[in-house]
């Protein structure tokens, strides 16, 4: 994840959400404390950054971002696909998992 996202991320952070959302879910990513609209919007705003998929996502919103941005992304299906399967191998949460799957659409051509 590049510096300009972490530090967005950063900004959005809400401390005392942290705890609730440890409880709520469980994941081995730290859980800064932030809420899902708020990173919808950044991923929006770099929807055709070409995040590294060999980059480390080192937080649960970080993951969650590079799920939105390639859900958000304009390519096609195929051209997303390895950067999906790469994704996919990183969720250990239903919170990731139920994020990215209501937020990818496939087009009806597709």
């Amino acid at each position: 994840m590049n510096e300009d996202l972490k530090l967005q991320i950063k900004n959005i952070v809400e401390p005392k959400r942290s705890e609730f959302q440890t409880k709520l879910f469980k994941t081995s990513y730290p859980v800064f404390g932030s809420r899902v609209p708020e990173i919808r919007k950044i991923a929006k705003k770099n929807k055709d950054l070409d995040l590294n998929r060999q980059d480390e996502d080192k937080s649960y919103e970080e993951l969650l971002l590079r799920g939105f941005i390639i859900a958000y992304n304009k390519d096609s299906v195929l051209e997303k696909n390895e950067r999906i399967k790469a994704y996919l191998e990183k969720i250990d949460s239903w919170a990731l998992c139920d994020s990215f799957c209501t937020t990818f659409k496939i087009k009806k051509e597709e």
